[in-house]
């Protein structure tokens, strides 16, 4: 029998690694290998993000040394990070798993993603690119 795949749960930058706390729970408690990695204050200290983001999902599945198939999984604005993580780690992905999530639209940021599909959501939001602290959408680039 084939081992359980690794499932790296990625929140979105907007938010903390806890709002994937119930389905860790249900996930851990089926035999799911899980890797929950922390993106929070990533973005702080400037541009690249994507890249910055991306290295801290690789270096969160280095550190679970994953046995079997791995598989990402991104939640919300995570979406679109999907793509740099894959490629940032050296552990072959075996799926990507899109939950409520943005796509990815390279060479786009993901305010710029934001502002086509969820343009009304953000009706008195400070200007696009100034959510997350330290950052602006220009530097979220990939």
């Amino acid at each position: 029998m084939a081992p359980m795949p690794t499932l790296v749960l990625l929140h979105s930058p907007l938010v903390g690694p806890l709002t994937w706390q119930p389905a860790v729970t249900s996930l851990h408690a089926a035999g799911y290998h899980l890797a929950v990695p922390s993106l929070t204050g990533v973005v702080d200290t400037g541009p690249p993000s994507y890249r910055k983001l991306a290295g801290r999902v690789a270096e969160t599945i280095r550190q679970a040394n994953p046995t079997g198939a791995m598989v990402l999984i991104g939640h919300s604005g995570a979406g679109a990070l999907l793509p740099a993580a894959a490629e940032a780690t050296a552990t072959p992905v075996a799926a990507v798993v899109f939950v409520d999530a943005i796509l990815p639209h390279p060479g786009v940021s993901w305010f710029e993603t934001a502002r086509q599909c969820c343009a009304s959501s953000f009706v008195g939001w400070p200007a696009m690119g100034s959510c997350l602290p330290g950052t602006s959408g220009s530097r979220l680039r990939w």
